[in-house]
């Protein structure tokens, strides 16, 4: 055998030995590249599984201001909708953000009371029936229907934070005009105000 050769042969053998080492001894991770690959997940998993959950927090805190809003919305609508067809006493002359409001509802007739008490809009109304023949009659002492015990909610509790009527009763030549004002969202509150004019 030529020395060229033998060199060759060698060469092919320590390579073959070196590669055989490494391939014996490189197998899989180790302990430590096991170890620093789970801290890493946990690491990762945490992180995502605290963004989700502040994610699905504010979905969910925003989600009951808007069933809130619409709630409250809808009553406003209901007010809204009585106080425009209603004449208002002339005693109180002005509202200023009062909790509850009295009226003679002309399209249905009937005294309408909407008090808003502890969380939640009531209201009460009593017709001819009941003797409420005009706005004189629109009180609990003259009709006893409409006493405070005979209030129906028209809210849940906690839906609105606060409802308040500001605003003038129609008088001679001046339209009178009521602001409804509802509060809702608790610390994150927002509010929605409507304004109605009455009838004269």
């Amino acid at each position: 055998m030529s020395k060229a050769h033998f060199d060759f042969h060698c060469w092919m053998k320590k390579k073959s030995t070196i590669k055989n080492v490494l391939s014996s001894t490189k197998k899989g991770f180790s302990l430590v590249e096991s170890l620093l690959a789970v801290f890493i997940f946990s690491m990762v998993a945490v992180m995502t599984a605290s963004t989700f959950s502040g994610l699905l927090k504010n979905y969910i805190v925003a989600k009951k201001i808007q069933r809130n809003s619409e709630s409250a919305q809808f009553v406003m609508n209901l007010m809204a909708k009585t106080i425009r067809s209603s004449v208002l006493p002339a005693s109180p002359v002005s509202y200023l953000n009062v909790n509850n409001i009295a009226m003679f509802d002309n399209s249905s007739a009937q005294c309408v009371i909407y008090k808003f008490d502890a969380g939640v809009l009531k209201m009460v109304s009593a017709g001819a029936a009941d003797g409420a023949t005009d706005i004189s009659k629109c009180d609990a002492v003259t009709t006893p229907v409409l006493a405070d015990s005979n209030l129906v909610p028209l809210t849940n509790a906690g839906e609105i934070d606060n409802i308040s009527f500001s605003g003038v009763p129609s008088s001679g030549a001046v339209v009178g005009r009521i602001v409804i004002m509802a509060k809702v969202g608790g610390s994150d509150a927002s509010e929605i105000q409507t304004a109605v004019s009455l009838r004269k």
